[in-house]
Order: structure tokens, then sequence, then C-alpha cells
């Protein structure tokens, strides 16, 4: 132990090879320098007092202390040894499995003082019933309105009264106790499916969860209706009677949104493309490329390509990614394909107003946006009283 080497550069040597002694071991029984110490006791034939205050205690666990005299001649006596125990505001640290069993070995407890117990905990603090029998021991199962928790099985003891026909009667928050909480033990409660959780994406900056109504049940979130980008970039843009090109260099998104929120924009991503239109038919292809390293050598490049077709404001869209990776013998694969659907939408970039042509820096707002989803949407927060 390290407080030997402390000893042998610390003791004064014409004095007794007694000491006071304290050693400070965490909750897996690691020795704590920092709160560990000792302190020599005084000169031969005198009466020494020693008081030590204000010792640190860094880490919660068990703490020795002892005296001890190493001392082959002179005899020690230690007499009214006192430990004063100044405690701080922490009682309780808890540390659960996911059905809301305490984790023994690293969950923490102050010694007992004049304060009740905490049995509201798990489950937006239900209740937990314990040590209510004479003997200390109890049903170690947590109390909601309508049923009973065994944290140990992860299952209701009582059958549910609103049933999912899909899982046990006796599941517990869907399976899922990490994601879900039922204070009331009767289902998993439930929103609005335009105020559902957030998907977590590359796309989204944040997880909106608004919060939930008892006794009702997760649905998926609604699509998006509408969709605003800026980008800026370099274009270059022609006009020339109804006929207009729109060719996009290089350019990065600034802001996105929709009508859920703002949403990320990845600054590693860069946007290339180009559109062509006759009066109000106009034919686009827009191309989104991002490497990310994936190993000490190996870089993968990510394309999303969109192309749409439009006429009178209303038109079809298709979205593939593809990634391709620059190892030896690496093909490009397909990850995903929205496949063709109906979109909608104005592009409001830097072509000519008149007949000519500019080149040059540009910012653009993108408004995209699905009628059909509007409408259900719309239709959807009416039912729902939002």
């Amino acid at each position: 132990m390290s407080g030997v080497g402390l000893r042998s550069t610390n003791i004064n040597s014409s004095k007794p090879h007694a000491f006071v002694n304290w050693i400070l071991l965490d909750n897996q029984f690691n020795y704590v320098a920092a709160s560990s110490g000792f302190s020599q006791v005084g000169n031969d034939t005198e009466l020494h007092v020693t008081t030590l205050t204000n010792l640190p205690v860094t880490s919660s666990g068990y703490l020795y202390i002892y005296t001890s005299n190493e001392d082959p001649v002179i005899d020690v006596f230690f007499d009214n040894l006192q430990v004063t125990h100044m405690r701080g505001p922490l009682l309780e640290e808890d540390h659960y499995y996911p059905f809301g069993l305490t984790m023994a070995g690293i969950s923490d407890k102050a010694l007992k003082g004049d304060y009740a117990e905490n049995k509201y905990r798990w489950n937006k603090g239900s209740e937990l019933q314990n040590k209510e029998f004479s003997d200390g021991s109890g049903l170690e199962m947590y109390t909601t309105n309508l049923r009973d928790l065994d944290p140990q099985l992860g299952r209701w003891w009582q059958i549910d009264s609103k049933p999912d026909y899909a899982q046990s009667l006796h599941a517990a928050m869907g399976n899922n106790p990490v994601l879900h909480n039922d204070p009331l033990g009767d289902s998993i409660p439930r929103v609005n499916p335009r105020e559902q959780v957030r998907h977590v994406s590359s796309d989204h900056a944040r997880i909106n969860r608004n919060p939930v109504l008892p006794g009702e049940k997760i649905e998926p979130r609604a699509p998006a209706a509408v969709q605003v980008t800026i980008t800026k970039g370099a274009q270059f843009a022609l006009k020339a009677w109804k006929l207009g090109l729109d060719v996009n260099v290089s350019s990065q998104e600034v802001a996105k949104a929709d009508d859920y929120g703002p949403l990320a924009v990845d600054k590693d991503k860069t946007l290339s493309g180009g559109a062509v239109s006759l009066g109000f038919v106009s034919a686009s292809q827009e191309n989104v490329t991002s490497s990310k390293p994936d190993g000490a050598v190996t870089t993968t490049t990510t394309t999303e390509t969109t192309k749409s077709f439009s006429a009178f404001g209303m038109g079809v869209e298709r979205t593939w990614t593809t990634e391709q990776s620059n190892a030896p013998g690496s093909s490009p694969v397909v990850v995903n394909d929205t496949g063709p659907h109906l979109s909608g939408g104005t592009d409001a970039g830097s072509v000519p107003v008149g007949n000519g042509v500019s080149i040059g820096l540009y910012y653009k707002i993108e408004i995209k946006i699905n009628p059909i989803q509007l409408v259900k949407n719309f239709l959807n927060d009416i039912n729902t009283g939002h």
C-alpha cells in the first residue's frame, strides 16, 4: 500500500513510531490515497493531544480508523479516540436495472440519520413495497394505482385492463422500460402522433418529447408536410425567354426546418446539381455528398441523389442514397431508395428575372410541401384537439 512509502519519508525518527491511522476504501474496496493518512504521536514521556479536523472523504465507501505502535522499545497508550462524522447534503444515490431492481453494488446511502427512508423511486416515483413485515422482509414490488410490478421479472402481477393482444397481458412498459414509464399501471402513455418522440437521425438536431397523457398508447410520428432549407453557394444561371438553366457548382446548407421544428445542419455536406425549366415545367437533380473516415485508411463517401419533375407546382420526386468506399475492389451500394412519390414546392434561386446570365455567390430558399400529408396532419390536429 502506498501509505507504507509515505511513512518512510514523513515520520520523525526521534519520536515513538506510534500513529493514528485512517484508510478509505471505495465501494469496490480500492484504496483511496487522497482520503487516507496517519498522524504520529508526540515525544516520549509526553502527553500529546492529537486533533485532526476537516479531513476530506472524496469517495463513498468504507473508512477504517485505528491506532498502531511499531516502536519495539517504547510503550505508547492511546485513550479517548473519538470520530465525528460531518454529514453532507446527499442522502442517497440509486442505480437501477431496466425494470427497477436496485443495483446494490454501486448504489449508496448515507448513514441513517433522522430522515424517513425514500420508497418513491423508479417508474416516475412509484412506491417500493419492502420491509413491511415484522422480520424486515417485504414484497419487493413497485405499487401503482392499478397493478404491482415485480422488478426482478419485469412483469406485472395482475393482467392489463386495457390489453394489447400483440403482447403478454403481464408485459410492462412495452418491454422497453428505458423509453417508457407506466405510473398508473394500465398502459403505456400516448401522445399526438405529430408530437411523438422525434426520430434521432443526422437530420434532426434534438429530441422533442412533449408531456404524455395517461392511458394512451404510443403511435409513430406522422411525416412532416413542409420543409424549408436555406443554402449558400456558387451558381451559374441563365434565362432566355421561357427557358431557364440553373447549375449549382458547390453549396452548403445554412439552416433547415420542417413543421416539427429546427433540423440539424451537417456542415460537412456539399450540395451540387442543376435544374432546367421551360415555362411552368421543370426538371432537376440534386446531389448531397459527404465523406467520413471509417478506419485508419478507408473513407466512405455517401451521396444522396434527388431527381424531380414538376409542372404547374406539382410533380414527382425520387431520392436514393449510395455509399462508396475507397477500399480496393469496392463498388457503390444503394442503401436507401424512396421510389417515385408526389411532391410540390417553390424553388427561389438566383435565376435572373429577365433574360440574362448571372454568375456568383447566392443564398437560396427551398420550400417543399407535401399537400396530401399537410391535409392529413391538419385533420389529425383537429381530431386530437391540437
